[in-house]
């Protein structure tokens, strides 16, 4: 077994895709971290740290070891966030990888992986470092191959315009402290700044009145892997809610998905929150594997 650290993203990528790519929608998070990484290695803000669990590739028939390595597990960090687990069933390996990172001096903040080797990493990083986790988040992943043409509806449903960047911004401060419970840190101008770059702003859409104004809800599309694209951004303002808006927004987002030539639809959900798993399931959701995010302390 050799463990490799990468800094060259596009050969961890060649490298390690086909590995992700045998649990895709499991693995959607890291494939679509890269993907984007491959075309800006400091999208994130710091050189990503990339590791690879390499094991020779033995010949059974001739019972010998050849050349080849396989890849049989991956993590991934981008600086200063959570440590990240590709999915194994060898909880093995994640136990190898948290004495790894331990032996290389790396001061991580978390872990997020899927349900059983993230309780296993955050295990073993308390017993090496003798600092205590908490569960911060527990989320599921949701995959969708075909949508539900009863949750379509008959609202107008439409990219954002610039000149509602404003409301987005609004909206994704809204979001994010209902979703993670903290406030983002950029102020308004630089989240504007942010969505203007590179057209970001293109990727959020939006649910609006017959006549196209007075927006009801938004969705955006985020990441890509090589066969789907995560959903993220789900927003419905409190006064406008339990009108079944971003159950058809994001029905509507998926469908456009699926219409572009992708195979599949991503996306996470908190599981403290039983409302949107249940909408996203009466679209044609399925649940995946539950992730859980662990704080170090």
């Amino acid at each position: 077994m050799e463990i490799r650290i990468f800094e060259d993203i596009t050969e961890f990528y060649d490298l390690v895709s086909p590995f992700l790519m045998q649990n895709e929608a499991k693995n959607n998070l890291m494939l679509a971290l890269l993907n984007g990484l491959r075309g800006n290695p400091l999208k994130y803000g710091n050189l990503p740290i990339l590791i690879a669990f390499l094991d020779n590739d033995s010949d059974r028939d001739n019972e010998k070891e050849s050349d080849t390595k396989n890849v049989v597990f991956a993590g991934m960090r981008t600086p200063p966030h959570n440590q990240i687990l590709a999915f194994t069933e060898n909880l093995a390996y994640v136990e190898m990888l948290a004495s790894f990172i331990y032996e290389q001096n790396q001061d991580i903040p978390g872990v997020l992986g899927f349900k059983e080797g993230a309780k296993k990493f955050a295990q073993k990083w308390e017993e090496l470092t003798k600092s205590p986790f908490h569960l911060d988040m527990h989320e599921r992943i949701y995959e969708l191959l075909e949508v539900n043409p009863e949750t379509l509806g008959n609202h107008e449903f439409r990219q954002v315009t610039m000149s509602e960047l404003d409301l987005i911004v609004k909206w994704s401060r809204a979001m994010q402290l209902e979703a993670v419970g903290r406030k983002l840190d950029e102020d308004d101008e630089t989240m504007k700044a942010e969505l203007l770059k590179n057209d970001v702003w293109k990727t959020f859409y939006v649910l609006t009145e017959d006549n196209g104004d007075g927006l009801l809800t938004m969705a955006k599309k985020s990441g890509t892997t090589p066969t789907g694209q995560i959903v993220n951004y789900v927003y419905t303002p409190p006064e406008l809610r339990r009108n079944g808006y971003a159950t058809e927004c994001v029905a509507k987002l998926s469908q456009l998905i699926l219409d572009e030539g992708k195979l599949r639809c991503l996306l996470f959900t908190d599981l403290d929150n039983p409302t949107s798993n249940k909408i996203y399931q009466n679209i044609g959701y399925v649940p995946v594997v539950d992730i859980d995010v662990y704080k170090f302390d």
